[in-house]
């Protein structure tokens, strides 16, 4: 076995550890003051001295944790007929100063992390569903005040179409301008309703007039949504019939 005899470099105590990659002889204190100092430095693997003859004892250490604990010997220092004994107590001792508090705080820090994550998540949650209740409120007043301004006589609970189509539009397309979401979920609305005989190029040009929704951009995104809003419904009459 080499023979260290070494002080600590900081403080000159007994040393219970050397780290090769600082070059130093560290005592217990100042090993948990020096690795301790950020996680990169914990990472620094360090040689277990013997506390008996300060010869290195072929066991390592690496992390922050309760050092004090740990009391090592080597073979040379240990009676032969408890050599066995002596490395089992050291390597449980090792494992109980070392792996076990590292692992309660991989855990902690999974159950922290696992924590924030369901509060984001309910929180972002909370506020789309403000978001699309919000939304909703308005878009049925502005339905209502479109109607009364193109002169069409639609069943009180007709709006719920239209509310409905245009919830359906932000979340598919969510950079969509909201008059642009709301213009074609009201012409969809119209070509919902009856036999078609509201949805024509006179109440189109005037949606477009109360709107400020080009008449174009309303054709062109109502395709889109159609199709879109169509496999919506689809899905739902699938989940209520299960």
């Amino acid at each position: 076995m080499m023979k260290c005899n070494k002080a600590c470099e900081l403080c000159n105590q007994n040393a219970s550890f050397y780290c090769p990659s600082d070059s130093a002889f560290l005592c217990r204190n100042c090993d948990d003051t020096v690795h301790g100092a950020n996680f990169l430095v914990a990472r620094h693997i360090r040689h277990i001295l013997c506390s008996k003859c300060d010869s290195f004892t072929g066991k390592y250490i690496s992390g922050t944790t309760l050092h004090h604990r740990l009391r090592s010997i080597c073979r040379s220092c240990s009676p032969e007929n408890h050599s066995d004994d002596d490395d089992s107590q050291s390597s449980s001792s090792f494992e109980s100063c070392v792996t076990e508090p590292k692992e309660r705080k991989i855990k902690r820090m999974k159950s922290f992390s696992s924590s924030v994550t369901d509060d984001a998540s309910s929180s972002e949650k909370k506020k789309k569903m403000r978001r699309t209740e919000s939304v909703g409120s308005v878009a049925e007043e502005l339905f209502v005040k479109w109607r009364r301004e193109l002169g069409l006589d639609f069943p009180v609970n007709g709006n719920c179409v239209a509310v409905e189509a245009l919830g359906v539009c932000l979340r598919t397309w969510k950079l969509l301008p909201l008059k642009v979401a709301a213009a074609t979920s009201f012409w969809l609305w119209l070509r919902f309703c009856g036999d078609g005989c509201y949805a024509t190029c006179r109440n189109l040009m005037k949606l477009e007039k109360i709107s400020g929704v080009p008449a174009k951009l309303i054709l062109a995104t109502h395709v889109k949504l159609a199709r879109v809003f169509t496999q919506h419904l689809e899905l739902q009459e699938g989940c209520d019939e299960s």
